[in-house]
């Protein structure tokens, strides 16, 4: 079927598949959306493009954020603290919402990569998921967090352009004034 060799994508598709031959609607039988995680210590997840992948189509109009895992209450509760979430996203969007792949490693990094698939597969924005009531302490209280971090860093960094901006635009006017 080409693709990805994971039990749980070809799952997927045969559930398609079976979808597709019982019911009037078809959809298709394969997805960019493909998750994984290898099952070390810690555990290594992904879904979405990778920074490398997303710089080959985008060129640096891409950003990262990293989030250390060590910022999770959850996890400094459990005392399992190594490990991070990284969110590719194109740069100037992330406003907008325009996730372009998450790489978590962390102890629980297969169970915290799930939201993010939604957030890919459904297009879901980043503003969105911080409207999202999560139970605390969890590990996925930190996707909130880091999305939340993100979202806040962009807002800040949007004011003091604008800001940086006008104030260019004042001294302009006032040099052009003093000649």
């Amino acid at each position: 079927t080409g693709g990805y060799h994971l039990i749980h994508y070809a799952a997927w598709q045969g559930l398609t598949a079976a979808r597709n031959a019982l019911l009037p609607w078809a959809t298709q039988g394969h997805t960019d959306v493909v998750p994984w995680t290898t099952f070390t210590d810690p555990e290594v997840a992904h879904v979405g493009l990778t920074e490398a992948q997303a710089r080959e189509i985008y060129g640096d109009r891409i950003s990262t954020t990293t989030w250390p895992i060590s910022r999770i209450d959850r996890a400094l509760a459990e005392g399992d603290t190594t490990g991070f979430v990284k969110l590719v996203y194109r740069r100037g969007r992330i406003r907008s919402g325009r996730l372009l792949g998450v790489t978590i490693v962390a102890g629980s990094a297969g169970e915290m990569i799930h939201e993010w698939v939604l957030a890919l597969q459904g297009h879901i924005k980043l503003s969105q998921l911080i409207r999202s009531m999560h139970v605390y302490p969890t590990y996925t209280q930190g996707n909130v967090e880091i999305a939340d971090s993100v979202l806040s860093e962009r807002l800040i960094a949007g004011q003091i352009d604008r800001m940086a901006g006008r104030l260019d635009h004042m001294a302009a006017r006032l040099a052009h004034l003093l000649r």
